[in-house]
């Protein structure tokens, strides 16, 4: 499967992907599955935003949109009382898969 026919949208692929890393970090720490460290993450305990950061990137909710992954609007966000998640956005950017070139 393609990931156009995966995603509604390079943003949610790109939150999948730090989602993956999250989940075989966990697989790793729990010995349930072994995998390369360079699918895996980790936020350091002396990161000054550490509470703040794993609070905003476990706030947006997985929606499927005409059965495709999509990640929860900053609209429906708002609707919800959250405010936008700009630390976790940034660190999804910076583990977002890209084309190589």
């Amino acid at each position: 499967m393609k990931n156009k026919d995966m995603f509604v949208s390079a943003k949610a692929q790109a939150w999948w992907a730090l989602r993956e890393r999250f989940h075989k970090t966990h697989a790793m720490i729990h010995n349930i599955a072994d995998y390369p460290h360079d699918e895996l993450i980790s936020i350091g305990g002396n990161c000054p935003v550490r509470t703040e950061l794993a609070r905003e990137l476990a706030s947006p909710k997985i929606e499927y949109r005409n059965g495709k992954i999509a990640v929860e609007s900053k609209a429906h966000l708002k609707k919800r009382g959250i405010p936008s998640p700009n630390l976790a956005d940034a660190v999804v950017m910076l583990f977002a898969p890209a084309k190589k070139i």
